[in-house]
């Protein structure tokens, strides 16, 4: 059956069910502006935690918190239900709390009225087009700073009958659920696949026949050469590109992070090392101990904290070269080389010393081509997981949407007993879940 539907004027939402009102967000929310109380505990708004007291929001990120010990008798007063509308609220920071207690001046503290379920509203608040619209007005389009309540009021709230809100709020609670569930089993494959990688790669180079050829990094260079030590100049519409410890990652080029420069930064960088295909691109710091191939298709210069390995082409395949660099002994090496921390600096002395081996030309590139293959499968299974992923979220804010609109008609759903789940049939049409092979 079709819902009868009213138009609006909002451009962000077009129409609703009839039943429902459009209204002002002052009648659906008004601006607490109590002040703390003495035994007020302090609280932290987050994105992925939402509204925790101060020391649980230590505890479960692991991360201090600065303790704003001065002013605190200045501090809002925030109840079970209040909304928060903390520094990220461009990106949707608009919290519920659970929680009694206080935060900073700097927050906007929202108290739901009579006719507002916090439980529908905690949907409606992160839907994204409602986020859109909470942009247009202002121009505080940066993080660090706060919507205001005055801002907050111009954009108007869809409210439904106080019993469908509810409705609508444990629909979702139910279908989302769903819709995690397969977010986070595709999650766990992936973690799972990059263990069985690093596996692979390390096993390929713990054959006992391999021992009597150690030997060390720099015996498989013609040279190892430093990056200037200076950022280079960006030059958006440079033809060249300045590769970042940024560009490097489980031993591939990621040419999006890297820097569009100039032909004379281009040459000016290169003076003491031209890369060129089949050479190896490293880093050093921030982290160290990534590497990947000179592409062959474009011109690179290193950035900084960058060093190029001029491969040997007498005595090394730059594939297997880079292999090396991801398995455990060299690993092992970078993290006792920088006492464990990943954006400790390997100098150029400790790279030339990292110890390799260097088997005959046949063997190198037999283990380089096995590696390459089996990677490739590999990295094929992960970039599907991980597209099954943004599908999925994709689905999930678009049904949240939906529901929060009244583009679904909850009321039908509920009635209809053995009714498919909406979250169901959706990943259902989306691509087929991965699997491991």
């Amino acid at each position: 059956m079709t819902r009868e539907r009213v138009a609006t004027p909002e451009a962000w939402l077009p129409w609703l069910p009839v039943e429902w009102q459009m209204a002002p967000a002052k009648s659906v929310f008004t601006d607490r502006r109590e002040s703390c109380g003495p035994d007020d505990v302090h609280l932290t708004p987050s994105q992925a935690y939402g509204v925790l007291p101060q020391s649980a929001y230590m505890e479960v990120t692991g991360n201090r918190v600065v303790l704003n010990l001065e002013g605190q008798e200045n501090m809002k007063h925030v109840e079970p239900d209040d909304f928060v509308i903390h520094l990220r609220s461009f990106q949707g920071g608009l919290e519920r709390s659970t929680f009694a207690g206080k935060v900073s001046t700097a927050y906007t503290v929202l108290r739901p009225t009579s006719s507002a379920s916090a439980d529908f509203f905690r949907w409606v608040l992160k839907s994204d087009g409602y986020i859109q619209e909470l942009r247009t007005t202002t121009n505080q389009l940066r993080d660090g700073q706060s919507i205001k309540y005055r801002d907050f009021a111009k954009v108007p709230l869809p409210l439904p009958p106080l019993v469908e809100q509810r409705a609508i709020a444990n629909y979702l609670v139910r279908e989302t659920a769903q819709i995690d569930a397969l977010i986070g089993k595709q999650e766990r494959l992936i973690e799972t696949l990059r263990e069985r990688r690093v596996a692979v790669v390390g096993h390929a180079f713990e054959d006992p026949d391999l021992l009597p050829y150690r030997s060390t990094l720099t015996r498989a260079c013609l040279d190892v050469v430093d990056c200037p030590h200076t950022t280079p100049a960006v030059d958006e519409n440079g033809a060249y590109e300045a590769v970042r410890t940024g560009s490097v990652r489980n031993g591939l080029y990621r040419p999006e992070a890297s820097l569009r420069v100039s032909e004379e930064t281009w040459r000016e960088r290169n003076r003491g090392g031209r890369p060129a295909p089949g050479d190896v691109m490293f880093t050093r710091e921030a982290p160290a101990g990534e590497a990947c191939m000179v592409p062959d298709d474009r011109g690179v210069c290193l950035g900084q904290r960058m060093v190029l390995l001029r491969i040997d082409p007498a005595k090394a395949w730059g594939r297997f070269v880079l292999w090396q660099v991801y398995s455990k002994v060299v690993q092992d090496y970078f993290s006792l080389s920088t006492n464990g921390s990943t954006v400790g600096n390997l100098r150029l002395g400790l790279i030339r010393k990292t110890p390799v081996l260097l088997p005959p030309l046949d063997k190198q590139r037999r283990i380089a081509d096995h590696l390459d293959e089996q990677t490739a499968k590999i990295d094929s299974l992960i970039a599907k997981a991980v597209r099954f992923i943004e599908v999925s979220k994709e689905r999930r804010s678009a049904f949240i949407t939906a529901a929060v609109t009244g583009q679904i008609d909850v009321r039908e759903r509920v009635r209809e007993p053995g009714a498919q789940s909406l979250a169901t049939a959706s990943s259902d049409s989306a691509e087929h879940e991965v699997q491991p092979a």
